[in-house]
């Protein structure tokens, strides 16, 4: 039996879905209530929600709170000390680690599927080079790990990592923190907003509303319909939320040009190394918890420009650039370094910019 691992957990997701659970639960027992005894249970309406929305916010706060943890392989027996019984390996794949909330790479994701579930595994800044990539990325794991435990693990799989380098290919994100990205992401909730807003003037312009009110159990149907549209929008808004955004760029690093594709190869621009050119730029983001730089370039590409960064406070420019407003793509952590060293390279940087 090799060595136990240690690992984190930085997000457990029972805990979050069980504090969602009692924040719903506790509106739910309220129009119970309201049915039951009618206008008698709006006077104990903070009793009835209080305990679920304090449920909700411990439950958030603990499960974003890490703890140590460790794994092993007994044969293909994973051991993990956060589950009761040891997981049957029968499938391995392998995929991207995203960031959540802006969806780039961050590292890299091994599934490990068994009779007795899944279990998630990650490493941080793991370019996955030299492994077949077919699971579909994901924001969160079940534990993290260092990379090089990672492959110690793979390997004792039987998943042969290709030491053949390749070319660079860097996947391009387009960022959510524009704000055509964060427009696209709350869409669902405003048309729901809307929608509510429209619903409401027309049926007090029409005395539907006043006839509603005055029937039996009219106030409780008018709440309920309102509800129903309020939960709608907020389950379509939080699936839209919950897909991971592929990428939908990428740059190719050849020997001889600098190539910008889409994913299915499609190639968009393609110039030799002599019509290459990129501008060191940063964009600064303030907050109560103090200033986040993130590296931007300006990146020519024949007659194509493109703003691209990485939302990694790491990799700022170890120089004051002129600053930026937020990227349109995003490329990966792990890959950010490398991109800049092959352009610095090939001279297409302009000024002193070796991250």
């Amino acid at each position: 039996m090799p060595p136990t691992l240690e690992g984190r957990q930085r997000y457990r997701r029972r805990l979050f879905i069980a504090g969602v659970v009692a924040f719903l639960g506790s509106f739910v027992l309220f129009y119970v209530a309201l049915f039951a005894v009618g206008a008698r249970a709006e006077a104990a309406l903070p009793w009835l929600v209080a305990p679920g929305v304090v449920g909700f916010l411990v439950a958030s706060i603990l499960s974003t709170l890490p703890r140590r943890v460790q794994v092993a392989l007994d044969g293909h027996q994973l051991i993990a000390s956060w589950r009761k019984q040891p997981l049957a390996v029968e499938r391995v794949t392998v995929g991207r680690w995203v960031l959540g909330g802006v969806d780039t790479a961050c590292g890299l994701a091994v599934h490990l599927t068994g009779p007795g579930g899944r279990v998630v595994i990650g490493a941080l800044d793991h370019d996955g080079e030299g492994y077949r990539l077919d699971a579909p990325p994901v924001r969160a794991t079940d534990v993290d790990i260092a990379a090089a435990d990672l492959d110690t693990l793979l390997g004792a799989l039987g998943i042969v990592r290709d030491r053949a380098p390749g070319p660079l290919v860097v996947e391009l994100t387009r960022s959510s923190q524009t704000a055509g990205g964060a427009l696209g992401m709350m869409a669902p909730w405003f048309a729901t907003i809307a929608i509510v807003a429209a619903f409401g003037l027309t049926i007090g312009l029409t005395g539907i509303a006043d006839r509603i009110q005055r029937a039996p159990g009219g106030p409780l149907v008018l709440g309920g319909v309102t509800l129903a549209m309020v939960v709608v929008g907020l389950v379509v808004t939080f699936r839209r939320h919950g897909r991971v955004r592929l990428p939908e760029l990428a740059l190719q690093v050849t020997p001889e040009a600098l190539v910008l594709v889409r994913p299915g190869g499609e190639e968009v621009a393609r110039a030799a190394w002599s019509d290459v050119s990129a501008e060191p730029r940063q964009h600064v983001m303030h907050s109560r918890y103090g200033r986040y730089v993130i590296p931007v370039l300006l990146l020519s590409i024949g007659g194509n420009r493109l703003a691209i960064g990485a939302w990694h406070h790491g990799l700022a420019w170890p120089f004051e650039a002129p600053r930026h407003r937020s990227p349109r793509h995003l490329a990966g952590a792990p890959w950010w370094p490398r991109l800049v060293e092959a352009l610095h390279a090939r001279g297409a940087i302009r000024g002193s910019a070796r991250s």
